[in-house]
């Protein structure tokens, strides 16, 4: 990153944040992009990154980058710095498309809690003391079963007129030589 050279009292060369005040082109922006960012030194970029990840607090970030957290504000202000953020950002928000694999993985996680085989906080309402506990939530199960068999197509959702959906799941238990055989079943027409 182009920096502004000062001298301190001492004769050794001081490397400040005054460079923010240099103007940046589009076109530079433009070439460091094409070329990784060359002019970016790495523990800026850490800054950079860190800002990103960890919920744009330019202090931590600092820290994390082994900067002085002061200058976070600074380095966060300079124009090249901004557009390495605004890149970043954009890298992100591509990364961060929700996929059906995603959904069905985080609806795996959340049953798992509401049957009680992962421990979830709790809150004593007594005494305010908080907890790690297993705790069966039915209703919450059977919505997340719904949720998971329309998302992999083995219901099909519908909605009444008060937005409540009204979906069913049947299935029929046929007895084989080789055990029981679950299959799917038909949809019933609802009862209004």
């Amino acid at each position: 990153m182009p920096r502004a050279k000062s001298s301190t009292k001492d004769g050794t060369d001081d490397t400040s944040d005054r460079s923010a005040a240099l103007d940046v082109s589009e076109e530079f922006v433009e070439q460091q992009k094409a070329k990784n960012w060359p002019a970016l030194d790495p523990q800026i970029r850490c800054f950079a990154e860190e800002y990103c990840f960890n919920g744009y607090d330019h202090r931590a970030a600092a820290e994390t980058a082994g900067l002085n957290p002061d200058r976070g504000i600074r380095l966060k202000r300079h124009p090249l710095i901004r557009a390495f953020i605004a890149h970043v950002q954009g890298k992100l928000f591509e990364s961060n498309i929700v996929t059906r694999d995603f959904i069905d993985a985080k609806l795996d996680e959340l049953y798992d809690m509401a049957v009680g085989v992962i421990p979830t906080d709790h809150v004593d309402p007594k005494i305010g003391d908080s907890f790690r506990a297993f705790k069966f939530h039915g209703s919450l199960a059977l919505d997340i079963l719904r949720e998971k068999a329309k998302l992999n197509g083995v219901i099909q959702g519908e909605v009444d007129e008060d937005g409540a959906a009204n979906t069913e799941i049947h299935f029929h238990v046929k007895e084989s030589k080789k055990g029981v055989k679950v299959t799917r079943g038909k949809r019933k027409p609802s009862d209004k």
